[in-house]
């Protein structure tokens, strides 16, 4: 009886463990010449991250490059530490801030000043899947969605000036949706926004740049979303690529997908 008893608090007690499956893509759009966005995938690792490359002959598709490689350098060997919530926020912290420090360091040695120079937006996921959470993190108007239980909810806030109008009672004149005010890069310093998420069966997350939200509603991305499951990642993610597309594609489009599934 108390065997039993013992079995019973240990598997109550015990953080459920996931598997994931995700599919990416990225697609230069109808209308750019050149594909600035990056991304991220290592199932292995459990980290995601799409990277909206800014400054066009400045060379922002460097900037987004260097990014996702970079947050992958300084967060992968970390993935294995057994950490809680505050250590794996200031290992994010750390490595957005040489993030920033290695894309800036390209724009002083090219000689722009402050503020100005190549950038990218990055919005990232990394799964601690033996504590059963996840952080989101984000710089700019690359944002990451999740589906559960039916709802899909936008948990990033965009960087933009246009947000900054919503959120403080459309004050003046409404300004253009893509202007950001925050970005690797170009200044010296950058904090990203983290949050912490509890993970649950059945989790979707979606990781996207502004070429996807840009052409889609969230009504679209929620029908789509819907119908995804382990078994057709890959034909959801080619769905909103292409109606992205069909809406015009008018920007550099990237997606990532992840499901969550409890073993």
């Amino acid at each position: 009886m108390l065997k039993r008893l013992l079995r019973m608090l240990l598997s109550i007690n015990k953080t459920p463990t996931y598997r994931i499956y995700s599919h990416g893509l990225s697609d230069t759009g109808r209308t750019r010449r050149l594909n600035e966005d990056s991304y991220l995938i290592s199932d292995d690792n459990a980290l995601f991250v799409v990277a909206d490359g800014m400054g066009g002959h400045d060379a922002g598709e460097v900037a987004s490059r260097v990014a996702v490689e970079t947050l992958s350098k300084e967060l992968i060997p970390h993935n294995d530490i057994d950490m809680h919530e505050i250590n794996a926020t200031e290992k994010i912290n750390d490595a957005v801030a040489e993030t920033n420090h290695q894309v800036h360091k390209l724009n002083v040695e090219r000689g722009y000043p402050e503020g100005s120079g190549m950038g990218t937006t990055v919005a990232g996921l990394w799964l601690k899947q033996n504590k059963g959470f996840a952080l989101s993190f984000h710089i700019g108007d690359s944002r990451i969605y999740r589906f559960r239980n039916n709802v899909l909810s936008q948990i990033t806030v965009d960087h933009t000036h246009h947000q900054l109008w919503l959120d403080t009672g459309k004050v003046g004149m409404e300004p253009n949706k893509n202007i950001i005010f925050k970005a690797v890069g170009p200044w010296q310093r950058l904090m990203p926004d983290i949050s912490t998420h509890k993970l649950h069966h059945g989790d979707i997350y979606l990781l996207c740049s502004d070429g996807l939200t840009g052409m889609l509603s969230d009504d679209d991305i929620f029908q789509i979303l819907q119908q995804t499951n382990s078994k057709n990642i890959s034909d959801s993610n080619q769905k909103l690529i292409d109606m992205a597309n069909d809406a015009g594609g008018t920007d550099n489009i990237t997606s990532i997908i992840a499901y969550l599934e409890q073993q």
